[in-house]
């Protein structure tokens, strides 16, 4: 059989040695594949491919932006040092941590327990902040007539911003009765505002008998609408229970105020 029929231009060759050629050749070229696999860089770093995408089994650092499409999942730690954009459902199973400033243009539902450091949050961050006032007056030495007076007032500025005032105010009346005639103190707590409004609590009354000394109270809560500009006035009113009693050095009478404004 000449050479061109047996599909060979040049000298004969037999079949045995041509199939050994390939053989040594494909051989060759699995150990160069092998070296390959065992010096790959990914391979050493614990990076891998499967049909079902990539293996990290490793430290990932990355430096740059990191955009996943799919989901992802780190059973281990991950460091972040650039931009992170999360446009899809994140679920962190374990421990997270942010040294870094963290911003959340959306909604977040905190289901466990949320610890914040005291002070951390602005008043003004809140959506019904609260401020407080407090105030004290009183005045001595004064006489308790049959007619009902004023005596003590404080006088609290609304702070703007807020539509309502909590409101406690203690009214506290002292007297000697250095008279002949029984006779008594009876004291009320009142707060009114600059627009108008007003709130007073019924009458307490301490019986004072001649020659006898005692100590009326009224509290006074409420809650009161206010607004800008405005101001909240807490005053005692005060008046002896039957007869006039005289001014007396000890005599004093005391209005007491505590004032919570809210939005």
């Amino acid at each position: 059989m000449s050479d061109d029929l047996r599909g060979w231009n040049g000298r004969g060759r037999s079949e045995p040695d041509a199939i050994r050629q390939l053989l040594a050749r494909l051989a060759e070229q699995d150990r160069r594949i092998a070296a390959l696999e065992r010096g790959s860089p990914l391979r050493a770093a614990g990076i891998g491919m499967t049909p079902d995408g990539m293996t990290v089994d490793s430290s990932l650092d990355v430096l740059g932006a990191l955009s996943s499409t799919g989901s992802a999942s780190f059973g281990g730690d991950t460091t972040i040092s650039g931009a992170l954009e999360v446009t899809g459902s994140i679920d962190v199973s374990g421990d997270a941590s942010f040294s870094g400033d963290t911003t959340i243009g959306g909604n977040a539902a905190v289901t466990g327990t949320l610890s914040l450091p005291a002070g951390i949050i602005d008043n003004d961050a809140l959506a019904n902040p609260l401020e407080a006032r407090a105030d004290y007056n009183d005045v001595t030495n004064i006489p308790y007539t049959t007619t009902e007076t004023n005596r003590a007032p404080v006088t609290i500025q609304v702070p703007n911003g807020f539509t309502t005032a909590i409101i406690t105010s203690v009214t506290t009346a002292y007297g000697f009765n250095s008279t002949s005639n029984d006779s008594g103190i009876a004291v009320r707590a009142r707060v009114e505002t600059s627009g108008g409004g007003f709130r007073y609590t019924g009458i307490s009354l301490q019986g004072l008998p001649a020659n006898w000394s005692g100590t009326a109270q009224a509290t006074l809560i409420t809650a009161i609408d206010v607004s800008d500009s405005t101001w909240i006035r807490a005053l005692s009113q005060v008046q002896a229970g039957w007869s006039h009693i005289p001014a007396d050095p000890n005599h004093f009478v005391a209005t007491d105020v505590q004032v919570m404004f809210t939005r």
